[in-house]
């Protein structure tokens, strides 16, 4: 059997004879990801990837970095040579592209251009490693290299450097002022302090000057700001691509005649959009010059990268024009962008090799197999009699099966998302006879091992039987996983804090949850037994000042209440905030007292307990399609223990819309239906009837489990045919509107109600669950509790379970602030009809609503566009709701009627037209209606293209972009609202 190295070995031989062109192709899944991490590994050369489009890129790149963290991959004489020849890891480098569409007056993220700036930084260092470009970055063209070289600073320990200067350069160079360092981009100073985030640095660095000597230089965590470690060298990346000399504005005053303009990147300011103005400040260069002379070029399906620059070649094109036609003064396109042939050109420089997944049979063909084509997706539930021998394909029991036979020949790994998934599986292998080790994917042993379960993140698995290695991944077995992206944020104990820091500035107000309520007077850099640190400055009555430390950051609010209101200062040391906290603590405890009786007798009720959960609840749990949250989880577990208890369970699980409460209810459900009972799902419309019913049918559809719904979408012959089969216990679970809560509707064998948003229903619909509650189990779900019966909750007489972590997939939600104008809104829709998805239109104005959509509809003459407002009649609202649910509709103009109610996966953009208008919290809200599947998600922020911002309406599109900033994934296009409008 041939080990990895021996298949790459003759790819590199060919490279190494002067072969310009190599073809490899069958490689499936991931598989191709473990040829290129092995071929720079053995090539020991700088390796650039060009993918079709960024997607792929990203899914890549997660593979790369699978096969990059587990060593075990590689033969012990193969890792015996690696160390023998000093191998350096390799380095895994992407290369994103602006972001923005070709000449539009819009300028890309500075973290964006952080994350190009210390890709060539790397590349011209000499770092060894894989570099990945999406066909569209390619075609751009970059400053020229001495350019780009110069703008790069070392500061040193021993360098002398006059802190103005460095703050001038700084600014020239894109980075942000802020009050407090938390992002790449930005820098901040406090008299003999300067804070700044370089994308080359993994945390922020501090520099504290003594005139123009540097005393300590170190890093600091942005979260706590307190330093880390002590370091003796830093590196300044520019995060604008625009690089701004006195050479390159003398070259701007002789190609364009705008005293204006040129005063103003004189002053260093630079208009939206400003960095295509860049071939009138030195000639551009393209990435071929960036490249050292022993790169090799690997293509990833050749023919979709020429699609791709070709179709980004025309939208330069029609850019251009539409933006000069405009009266902008802009270069020509070829002074900026790449063509194909140009592209060609320079690629042929180089030896490449392209990777077809279908060759043409010249080349290498490496015959490996999808992971897909051995058969392992479970589709139907485990045999109850847990018999291998009685297994048939789709079963738990087929599925040891074949695993069984293929590592007779093959090390097999399964790679599961996360290590409670990993246990999981170990777990139910164990419990069917087949060894299983759980650890990283050890592949030098031969003969016969155990089967490894390891947790990674691989896109695809796949078979290569010449190295006799197999990969599989747990969404094969279990269906699809939308996962949180790699190296997300995780929530800390500041995060809120931070959340709204950044809206902070002197004069307002804030509550310390010892002191209570301050007025915040900035950022205080102070001494304290020799160890200097920033603390926040509060002010009390009777002007006294507290001083924070950053690390108590957790302790502090920024006050929210009623607009325009000013609130009383508490009086340092004063029992006042004391007593309010006290008064707040007996009110509810006195409402306890009263309500308490009302729920004694549920306490002393017993019935039959549901059993805990086994091999089959495990299969089902490990069927969801995505990742548990941490509060999803507990919820779960919570509802769980309920059900094990002799008392009927009474539970409000409250959280956000999308968070992930559904799940919720069909682990419950599914339990309950187990145990041989039946479940309810009562609901306040028939449009979240008819969801729910998707939602159930698709998740139980491998388990045998009747699913039915009651609702007026159903004829009264088939509710007369529901209602039999639910007497006859025919039907396992039922979804149902306020039609559920009727005389006629008899059940066999009730075990379990859920309730969803309890408090849109009417008193006598109340009073019939009351009458649930004393029979079976109620689970209420709720977005927004009634004070009621959250105190209720609270006070302990109803169980409660909170959801409040962000479910994974909302960080995918990429977040554009931009002008309104034509070219936005066709890009944004045609993107997202071209892979067969739906949009939401917010425009929150019924006059004029349905002259947008006539817009829209003649800006994209194909799309299906509808019309909501609230001004419209119920009926009419269902019956738009309902086509655009169906896909009869893939285009919704609307008013914000749509910021709560149904999920629609395929919805994966919205646009919100005159985004400056709306609050904070409807926007953060709104923009939650997008981001509930795989796809990649967009929110397009529309501000006037005529008209200027103000401040307030500035900073609240800016508080957007740091709550996004939580979660990850997001690109802000915010320049053009640093620079419109007065002020800063």
């Amino acid at each position: 059997m041939k080990s990895l190295r021996d298949i790459i070995l003759p790819v590199i031989n060919d490279i190494q004879s002067g072969k310009k062109t190599i073809e490899v192709s069958e490689l499936w899944g991931a598989s191709k990801a473990l040829f290129l991490s092995g071929l720079q590994r053995q090539a020991k050369r700088p390796v650039v990837i060009v993918t079709a489009t960024e997607e792929e890129a990203g899914t890549l790149i997660e593979d790369l970095r699978f096969f990059g963290e587990n060593k075990g991959l590689f033969t012990a004489e193969e890792a015996e040579k690696d160390e023998g020849g000093g191998r350096v890891e390799a380095r895994i480098s992407f290369f994103p592209s602006w972001g923005v569409l070709p000449f539009e007056a819009d300028s890309p993220d500075s973290r964006t251009v952080g994350e190009r700036m210390r890709f060539l930084y790397h590349l011209i260092s000499g770092t060894p490693g894989i570099y990945i470009v999406p066909a569209r970055a390619l075609v751009q063209k970059l400053p020229p290299w001495n350019v780009f070289a110069d703008s790069v600073k070392t500061i040193s320990a021993e360098t002398q450097l006059d802190p103005e200067e460095l703050v001038r350069s700084l600014a020239s160079t894109g980075y942000e002022s802020a009050s407090l360092v938390s992002r790449t981009g930005e820098f901040s100073r406090r008299g003999g302090i300067i804070d700044f985030f370089s994308p080359l640095h993994e945390n922020p660095v501090r520099l504290e000057f003594s005139g123009d000597a540097i005393e300590s230089m170190r890093e600091f965590d942005p979260e706590t700001q307190r330093s880390i470690t002590g370091i003796k060298e830093a590196i300044v990346l520019p995060v604008r691509e625009l690089i701004i000399n006195e050479k390159g504005i003398e070259r701007l005053t002789g190609r364009i005649n705008d005293e204006s303009l040129i005063d103003q990147i004189k002053q260093g300011l630079l208009p939206p959009g400003g960095e295509f103005l860049a071939p009138f400040f030195y000639d551009m260069e393209s990435l071929f010059e960036y490249l050292p002379e022993n790169s090799l070029f690997a293509l990833i399906e050749p023919d979709d990268v020429k699609k791709s620059i070709e179709e980004q070649t025309n939208k330069i094109a029609d850019g251009r024009q539409e933006e000069t036609e405009e009266g902008r003064r802009l270069p020509e396109a070829n002074e900026l962008y790449h063509d194909l042939p140009g592209i060609e050109t320079g690629i042929a420089k180089f030896p490449a090799i392209n990777l077809f997944l279908l060759g043409t049979g010249a080349g290498y063909r490496m015959d490996t197999k999808s992971a897909a084509w051995l058969g392992v997706r479970l589709t139907k539930p485990m045999d109850e009699e847990h018999d291998a021998a009685k297994a048939i394909d789709g079963t738990m029991g087929g599925l040891v099966e074949k695993l069984r036979r293929l590592r007779e020949t093959d090390r097999v790994a399964i790679v599961c998302s996360t290590d409670e998934g990993a246990a999981r599986l170990k777990k139910l292998l164990l419990e069917y006879g087949l060894g299983a080790v759980l650890g990283p994917a050890a592949m030098q042993d031969s003969g016969p091992q155990p089967v490894t379960v390891t947790t990674g993140r691989l896109s695809d698995g796949f078979s290569w039987p010449e190295i006799g290695i197999t990969y599989i991944t747990e969404e094969e077995i279990f269906g699809r996983k939308v996962h949180a992206p790699r190296g997300g944020a995780r929530p800390s104990k500041i995060a809120p804090f931070l959340s709204t820091f950044k809206e902070l500035k002197p004069g307002d107000f804030v509550v310390h949850t010892d002191y209570g309520v301050g007025e915040y007077q900035g950022l205080t850099h102070i001494s304290v037994d020799e160890f200097e640190t920033d603390f926040l400055s509060l002010r009390y009555e009777p002007d006294v000042k507290l001083h924070v430390p950053l690390y108590s950051l957790d302790k502090v609010q920024k006050y929210i209440g009623a607009e325009g209101l000013a609130p009383k200062l508490d009086r340092l040391g004063a029992p006042t905030w004391a007593r309010t906290k006290e008064k707040v603590r007996k009110d509810i405890l006195e409402m306890a007292q009263q309500l308490v009786a009302v729920y004694a007798a549920r306490e002393s009720m017993e019935r039959t307990v549901f059993s805990s959960p086994d091999n089959l609840y495990r299969e089902f749990e490990s069927a969801f399609p995505y990742e548990e949250t941490p509060d999803q989880q507990k919820a779960i577990e919570d509802v769980l223990a309920d059900m094990q208890r002799p008392r009927p369970m009474d539970r409000l699980v409250c959280g956000d819309v999308g968070y992930g409460k559904t799940e919720v209810a069909l682990r419950a459900a599914f339990k309950a239906v187990e145990d041989g009972f039946q479940a309810a799902v009562l609901v306040p419309t028939t449009l979240l009837a008819d969801q729910h019913f998707r939602t159930f049918s698709e998740r139980v559809a491998n388990f045998s489990i009747s699913v039915d719904m009651l609702s007026r979408f159903r004829t009264k012959s088939e509710q007369k045919e529901t209602l039999r089969k639910l007497k006859n216990g025919s039907v396992d679970i039922v979804i149902g509107t306020h039609r559920l809560l009727q005389k006629d509707v008899a059940f066999k064998n009730l075990g379990l109600l859920v309730v969803d948003e309890e408090h849109k229903f009417g008193v006598k619909h109340k009073e019939r669950i009351k009458e649930f509650k004393k029979l079976v189990d109620v689970l209420t779900l709720t977005a927004t509790p009634i004070p009621r019966t959250l105190h209720l909750s609270l006070a302990g007489m109803r169980d409660l379970s909170i959801i409040q972590t962000p479910p994974l997939d909302r960080q995918a939600i990429q977040v554009v602030l931009a002008r309104f104008g034509k070219r936005v809104v066709r890009e944004a829709i045609t993107h997202e009809l071209e892979r067969g998805g739906q949009v939401f239109f917010v425009h929150n104005r019924v006059q004029g609503i349905e002259r947008m959509a006539d817009f829209v509809q003649n800006l994209v003459p194909e799309a299906k566009v509808g019309t909501a407002h609230g001004q419209m009649e119920g009926d009419e609202i269902e019956d738009v709701m309902s086509r655009f649910v169906n896909g009869a509709l893939n285009v919704l103009v609307t008013t914000t009627i749509i910021e709560s109610g149904i999920d629609i996966p395929t919805a994966n953009t919205i646009i919100i037209n005159r985004a400056d208008r709306f609050g904070l919290a409807d926007l953060y809200q709104i923009k939650g209606r997008v981001g509930r599947s795989r796809e990649k998600a967009y929110a397009y922020l529309l501000t006037p293209a005529d008209e200027l911002l103000s401040d307030t309406a500035r900073k609240r599109l800016r508080a957007i972009q740091e709550l996004s900033e939580l979660g990850a994934g997001f690109r802000i296009a915010a320049q053009d609202l640093e620079t419109r409008g007065a002020g800063n």
